[in-house]
């Protein structure tokens, strides 16, 4: 009888550990497979991959190009079309009085979309030397102006082009909405 009993124990105690075996295994599932899907993100045939936690990749004609919002996030962002010339300037302000960190924000953003646009085949010009304007835009060359102001936005005007933000963050926004826009993400 004693052997009976022990039997009827153990099937008793079996089914609640089955069912929260059950539980425990759909909830690590879903936790992995949530946060697989919370660092990829396809696009219009792109495929952006959060590296780090920090920033977003792409690959693009065999070139990778990071980027520090999913599309996801700044898709929103206004932007009218425009084409982007072979020859482009990138500018700013030379008379504002921006604090240290947003002239660095600014500097390296021209750095990043210098490398970025000579990887699409652009001539880039970060022109330290003369200041350059939106007055000297053509057909085959575009001025890309960074700029800090009370909206966050990217504009274009036939070749001169402003990429905007109402501070730091905005403006590394803009910056890769206009990069988003310049591969054909959106």
């Amino acid at each position: 009888m004693k052997r009976f009993g022990r039997e009827k124990e153990k099937k008793n105690i079996a089914i609640p550990l089955f069912i929260i075996a059950i539980m425990v295994l759909s909830a690590l599932g879903y936790a992995i497979f949530q946060g697989e899907n919370s660092n990829l993100v396809k696009v219009n045939g792109f495929k952006f991959v959060k590296v780090q936690d920090k920033y977003w990749t792409t690959k693009f004609q065999g070139a990778s190009y990071m980027f520090y919002f999913s599309p996801e996030d700044i898709k929103e962002l206004p932007i009218n079309e425009f084409t982007l010339p072979s020859f482009v300037y990138l500018v700013s302000n030379p008379k504002a009085n921006y604090s240290q960190a947003n002239l660095q924000t600014i500097e390296v953003i021209k750095f990043e979309l210098k490398n970025s646009l000579q990887s699409l085949g652009k001539t880039v010009s970060m022109n330290f030397t003369s200041q350059v304007s939106c007055e000297d835009v053509s057909p085959s060359t575009a001025v890309i102006s960074l700029d800090f102001g009370n909206e966050t936005k990217v504009a274009a005007n036939e070749n001169c082009i402003q990429i905007m933000g109402t501070d730091a963050g905005k403006l590394v926004a803009a910056r890769d909405r206009f990069l988003m826009k310049v591969l054909g993400v959106y």
